[in-house]
């Protein structure tokens, strides 16, 4: 899969940089456990889920990114787990509620996260454009420097990873005491299906809102396939790592186009219009690709897919 641009620039120094003594934070993907039956297997991964987020709450001058990208993964890895196993729930509107609080927290570390990756975001156009944009790219270094700081971020993290521990909680406790694992079969199919339908509605319109709809899809499938303990070098997984990656590029563009839109008056006006010809470009150069990637990622039949892809994790 191509990405959005090949040639990068070395990172953009940070302002603060995250303690070197400081342990690192796990991000291996969890596993639902074996063993045991999958309602306890699935509540104890909830509930560690719950723990490791509350644990993120408070961090050292300069980890807030470090610990915000770290909640924001841990939170996108507990939602893809609640819909995997939301029909083993009465009703669905417990599992919407569930992941309407998940994501309502989530969405306090938006500004944040922007603030982080929009240099990079900019680093993916063509170099001889970003050799002509230096005030642009200045004001956005300052912003993610200004960014790791701010009391308003940490607190909006502390604020998040509360919420986030206390609805993974929350829905943990709503588990019923047996769990068909039928119930892996229809999570499954649901998440193949999901990602058949936003890719249909990428191909057929596609708008920003759209892509990011894609990308999202994908990364739920990639996540439910972890707890399901896939291998790295598994086909399926490879090809939707790789996807992710490159729409995330693509996302970014966008993140990095809306800032132009919101923020771009106090840059020069000549490097956010060249900025945007050059957005404009790469996406009409790279969507459709995308799309048609996804196109060949997964076939049209999640109801066969599904139980051949657990059988083959050994479900």
């Amino acid at each position: 899969m191509e990405p959005v641009q090949t040639e990068r620039d070395a990172p953009q120094p940070r302002a603060v940089e995250a303690d070197p003594d400081a342990p690192p934070l796990d991000l291996t993907a969890p596993l639902i456990g074996r063993g045991e039956p999958i309602a306890d297997a699935v509540r104890a991964a909830l509930l560690d889920q719950a723990a490791a987020c509350a644990a993120l709450a408070v961090c050292a001058a300069g980890r807030t990114p470090i610990h915000i990208h770290a909640l924001r993964k841990r939170t996108r890895q507990t939602r893809a787990l609640v819909r995997l196993v939301g029909g083993c729930l009465v009703g669905d509107k417990v599992v919407k509620q569930a992941l309407r609080d998940l994501a309502g927290a989530a969405r306090l570390l938006s500004d944040a996260r922007d603030a982080e990756v929009l240099p990079d975001a900019l680093a993916l156009l063509p170099l001889p454009l970003r050799s002509k944009t230096p005030q642009l790219a200045l004001a956005l270094a300052v912003q993610r420097a200004a960014a790791a700081v701010d009391p308003r971020h940490a607190e909006n993290l502390r604020i998040a990873a509360v919420a986030i521990a206390e609805a993974t909680r929350g829905f943990a406790a709503l588990l019923p005491v047996a769990v068909l694992p039928r119930v892996l079969i229809d999570g499954l199919r649901s998440a193949l299906a999901r990602v058949r339908a936003c890719r249909k509605q990428a191909r057929k319109r596609p708008r920003p809102e759209a892509i990011h709809d894609l990308r999202k899809a994908c990364k739920d499938l990639r996540h439910q396939l972890e707890w399901l303990g896939v291998d790295g070098d598994h086909e399926l997984y490879a090809e939707l790592v790789s996807g992710i990656k490159a729409l995330g590029e693509l996302t970014d563009l966008f993140a990095l186009d809306q800032w132009l839109r919101n923020h771009g008056r106090s840059c020069p006006q000549a490097e956010t219009a060249a900025v945007g010809r050059g957005l404009e470009r790469a996406y009409a150069r790279t969507a459709g690709k995308l799309i048609g990637r996804c196109k060949d990622l997964l076939p049209d039949k999640p109801r066969t897919m599904a139980p051949a892809l657990l059988a083959e994790l050994g479900w």
